[in-house]
Order: C-alpha cells, then structure tokens, then sequence
C-alpha cells in the first residue's frame, strides 16, 4: 500500500497550534492527516528540528533541498513521486493517492453535454443541437470545444454514411457477401419490395 511521507519545515510542533500565532493551513493539514489515519491510510510526518537526518537520507528530498534550499519545505512525497512542494496537499489528494476515496469521474455535466451535441449532430436534430449547445455554454464550455464536438461528429456520420453506401450498393452489384433478399409483387401502388421477415420493418 502507498506511504504519504511530509517532510515539514523546522516546527516547534506539527499541530500549527503553538507559538505565538496560529498557523491555520497546519491546522487545517494536521486535521486532514488525523482523518485519513483514521481511515486507515498511512501517512509518516517528519520534522527538519527533530529528525534533520530522514531529510538527508531521503534522496529526493535531499536533491530537493540541496538545489532549492529550505524554501522548497514542506515537501510530500508519494512513494518516489512528489506529491506536493511548497505547500501542503489537500485532504482530498492525498486520499486518492493512498485509494480512500474513488477517483472523480471524468464524465462531468459539460462533457455529457459535448457528447449529446454529437449525437444531435449525427442524428441531424436542429432543436436539440440548440438546447445542448446553449447548456453547455452555460456550463463554461468555450466555442472551439463545442465545435471540435460538432466535426468528430460529423467525420463519424460520414464514415458510416459511406459504409452504408457502400453495403447498399453491393447488394445489387455482386460485392455484397451476403444473400440479396427476394423481391415479391405486392397489391396496390406499393410497387416491389422485400418481403418483411415477422413483424419488425424499418418503414
């Protein structure tokens, strides 16, 4: 499993409640690594005041350090990556990091937008193209994505468009490998046409 390593600046205490003044993001930080130990996730904490030698014997923090100095502090590593420098992770981060939290969907309500004016596009629905257009608009979606969405649309539509010809047009010239279906004389003015196969008919 992932072990979340800080390595924080000298501190007289990791709480950010001592001294004169209280240091809110440490606070707010020790809370979140509080939280997430309760969950079951496992995050080491090591102060450059107290344990100066972890900060050595780690060499990416010592590489770190040595280029950056102490500015770079606090550094959070996730195995060998950086997780965060300079500052310190969000609670939200380091769960997924350490898997406590699921990761966020990629499918989010602009996106289901993008893609339903695609499938307006394909299906040529002028009305429904406005809605989703004007929704995704409102969602922050900018004009060059709400087109790229429109041309892979249209570059689908045609390259079945084309398939389908090309099937339509075996069927009477030899190249289909399928079997032609019969044709039978019907009553009326219906003229011929394939003898439908139960009850399901496009038309």
């Amino acid at each position: 499993m992932t072990t979340i390593q800080v390595f924080d600046p000298a501190l007289c205490c990791a709480s950010g409640v001592c001294g004169v003044s209280v240091d809110q993001e440490l606070v707010r930080f020790s809370a979140d690594v509080e939280a997430i130990r309760k969950k079951g996730g496992t995050v080491e904490r090591f102060n450059l005041s107290q344990e100066p030698l972890r900060f050595v014997q780690t060499a990416l923090v010592a590489e770190i350090l040595e280029r950056e100095g102490e500015k770079a502090l606090p550094i959070v590593l996730s195995g060998a990556r950086i997780l965060a420098k300079g500052h310190y992770p969000s609670r939200e981060e380091m769960e997924r990091e350490l898997g406590l939290s699921p990761a966020p969907s990629h499918f989010t309500a602009a996106v289901a937008e993008l893609v339903a004016i695609g499938a307006a596009v394909s299906a040529r629905c002028d009305s429904c193209f406005r809605l989703h257009r004007d929704r995704a608009i409102a969602l922050g979606v900018s004009a060059e994505e709400i087109a790229e969405a429109v041309r892979l649309a249209k570059k689908v539509r045609t390259t079945a468009d084309e398939k389908f010809d090309r099937v339509a047009e075996g069927i009477f010239d030899g190249r289909s490998t399928g079997t032609p279906l019969p044709v039978v004389q019907t009553s009326g003015d219906e003229g011929l046409r394939p003898p439908s196969e139960g009850k399901t008919t496009c038309c």
